[in-house]
């Protein structure tokens, strides 16, 4: 009994060795995930680069200029004009391996730290960045007209197309990656996720909810912060 007694006393005691062990290793690891992510301020400044999808933006991982080779781009100034006249992308990883991507499928870039979304076949700067961001981005509609048939002999009725170009926001939603014009039901929508500011919001009438959308956009986004990879 006493040899038996004494295994398990030898096996606890390893046991406890062993679990105080794997706490102080997940501990660090836990302080090295902390350290690679920082909360978003206006001064955060992202890596410089061409984001391929959302997820490459959301996680600051972008592919550097120096592995872009085609288009070649000399002169940063004109660098939406350079990745929008071309078909295609053509870059390298770490490992050198070339690879290919139709250039109206990127989802932006990043230039002196600053974000852009490919959006409506423009490059847009995201001024306001948080879990919702904000953006401007220019939008076309094509407005049927109509001919007054009674300005003509015969009466027939004509039908011409005309485009007409405006600037229209819109919100990125950073969870999702998904793009939703500016409006109150698109507010709402995202309130929803955090009751307190949903029910004052929905207790504001229609013209009030106007004016403060872009207060609650601030509200949620205070409530909300977001954390960038910085390795």
């Amino acid at each position: 009994m006493k040899k038996i007694a004494a295994f398990y006393r030898r096996n606890i005691i390893i046991l406890l060795i062993v679990t105080a062990g794997a706490r102080s290793l997940s501990a660090q690891t836990d302080s090295i995930v902390v350290r690679t992510s920082i909360k978003y301020s206006a001064e955060f400044r992202f890596k410089d680069g061409v984001y391929l999808t959302f997820e490459h933006f959301k996680n600051n991982n972008p592919i550097p200029y120096r592995n872009i080779i085609i288009p070649k781009i000399p002169d940063m100034t004109l660098l939406s004009d350079y990745l929008l006249s071309t078909d295609s992308i053509l870059f390298s990883d770490v490992d050198g391996k070339k690879y290919r991507i139709a250039a109206n499928e990127i989802w932006g870039y990043s230039k002196n730290g600053f974000p852009q979304i490919l959006y409506n076949g423009e490059f847009n700067r995201i001024p306001i960045l948080g879990a919702i961001s904000h953006f401007v981005a220019n939008k076309t509609i094509i407005v049927d007209r109509y001919q007054d048939p009674y300005s003509y002999r015969y009466g027939t009725t004509t039908r011409s197309q005309i485009q007409n170009t405006e600037l229209y926001e819109y919100l990125l939603d950073f969870e999702t990656g998904k793009v939703a014009e500016f409006g109150e039901k698109s507010v709402e929508v995202i309130l929803m996720r955090t009751p307190e500011l949903y029910d004052e919001f929905n207790e504001l009438s229609k013209s009030k909810k106007r004016k403060l959308k872009y207060v609650y956009l601030r509200k949620y986004n205070d409530l909300n912060p977001i954390f960038i990879p910085i390795k």
